[in-house]
């Protein structure tokens, strides 16, 4: 169990913000906030990976490796489609300044644009870590007086053990997965669900 004197947190959930002391909730899961963030930036340096092996399986050309959609695609092949050439143009560069209409797309790892696409991935996951949170507490309820994280559930699962002010103790069940939008984004998700 964490002992934190006091602490304010910002809790952005979808239609209103507040700001208030951590709760005990808060306080049990807040400090894995730290490893999604490392595991943000692990999943990114693989995608950056898995872009540069395509590309030169290709022979650094964007448009085979991560061809442009067409109107022939359905709608979910199409944003799949545009989601996959996005992300590898959001961590490479020009290797020319112009190109001609069907020309290949030649293109070259650049350590800014994977700088910065890491330094997205990883803010993302803080943002989308601190929504978790804010729903977590409002699941398990605000009579909570004592929480014990067991295990983390960013790398497998954790149990949190919750005493409420009725002196009954609930135990909720989270793990962490990754999970791909219809326009191709990553994003975590942690479904908690209470174990009986």
């Amino acid at each position: 169990m964490f002992a934190v004197t006091k602490v304010t947190y910002t809790c952005y959930v979808v239609d209103y913000e507040r700001e208030t002391e951590m709760n005990v909730v808060e306080q049990a899961v807040a400090p894995l906030k730290e490893d999604a963030m490392k595991r943000a930036e692990q999943d990114a340096a693989k995608h950056v990976e898995y872009v540069r092996a395509e590309l030169e399986k290709h022979a650094w050309d964007v448009n085979a490796a991560a061809p442009r959609p067409h109107g022939r695609m359905s709608k979910s092949e199409y944003r799949q489609a545009d989601a996959k050439h996005k992300s590898f143009l959001d961590v490479t560069t020009y290797t020319e300044s112009s190109r001609t209409h069907g020309a290949p797309n030649i293109r070259k790892m650049s350590d800014e644009m994977i700088a910065r696409f890491v330094k997205f991935c990883v803010e993302n996951a803080a943002f989308q870590y601190d929504e978790f949170v804010c729903k977590l507490v409002k699941k398990i309820g605000a009579d909570a007086i004592s929480a014990e994280l067991i295990g983390n559930h960013v790398w497998s699962y954790s149990i949190l053990k919750v005493t409420h002010a009725d002196e009954s103790v609930s135990s909720w069940k989270t793990t962490q997965i990754v999970n791909v939008s219809s326009l191709g984004k990553l994003f975590n998700q942690w479904p908690t669900r209470k174990i009986k």
